[in-house]
């Protein structure tokens, strides 16, 4: 497998629980989550936790596209957990997706979500 991209990125939790505490949190997750996020996200037991991983996820994805994907294509960048794995899918090129695997870590320590994407073609 051919690696075609690497994306990292950090969240800091405690900037989060800020931002869900303020009037524009509704805006936020209108403008870059998906219905599905936002929905599941809303029904979360640690939104602050799971809104932090999949922000950070969906940033390393657009830093992994080498510019194919920008900030303004993020609510076409849908991140899901099943089985507690999360999965990615891009919904506004479908072309993108057809030959790579996208390989996502995650890890959460107290204050922090340090995410990595790796895009490989299959």
């Amino acid at each position: 497998m051919k690696i075609l991209g690497v994306g990292i990125d950090i969240v800091d939790k405690m900037q989060v629980a800020k931002l869900i505490k303020k009037d524009v949190f509704g805006h936020f997750l209108k403008k870059w989550f998906t219905t599905e996020e936002r929905e599941y996200l809303l029904k979360s037991k640690n939104i602050v936790n799971e809104f932090s991983i999949i922000f950070s996820i969906k940033e390393s994805f657009i830093k992994a596209s080498s510019g194919n994907i920008t900030l303004k294509d993020m609510k076409n960048i849908n991140v899901s957990k099943f089985n507690y794995k999360y999965k990615i899918s891009y919904t506004k090129d479908e072309k993108f997706s057809l030959d790579k695997y996208y390989m996502i870590t995650n890890s959460a320590i107290k204050s922090l979500v340090i995410s990595s994407v790796v895009i490989l073609e299959k």
